[in-house]
């Protein structure tokens, strides 16, 4: 993962309104769940099934086959958002925080 801050955007929104539009959505869909933070996270590495694994926003994540939409954090997990996986239906992929080695945030 590269040091590298990138700016905000969401996969698919067609400007930077629609962007914040579509990640509050999103945001709130799985706020029901948990409290989650104002971080806006990039991508985060973490260990699943002893192996190092990646998610990025706007790249497929490989559990899912799905590209990502969205990483929110909360006070044990974090939630990474698919469309099909916390980005308006189902459930979002969980990676507990102890698993999560590496973190980029998008730039403030």
């Amino acid at each position: 993962m590269k040091g590298n801050k990138m700016k905000f955007f969401v996969p698919g929104a067609k400007d930077a309104q629609q962007a914040e539009e579509i990640y509050k959505g999103i945001k709130e869909f799985n706020s029901g769940r948990v409290k989650i933070s104002s971080r806006r996270i990039f991508a985060i590495q973490y260990i699943y099934n002893n192996k190092i694994e990646h998610a990025e926003v706007g790249k497929v994540q490989p559990r899912t086959d799905d590209i990502v939409l969205t990483i929110f954090e909360t006070e044990y997990v974090y939630y990474v958002c698919t469309f099909n996986h916390g980005g308006g239906s189902g459930d979002p992929v969980i990676i507990s925080r102890p698993d999560v080695s590496k973190i980029n945030d998008f730039e403030s």
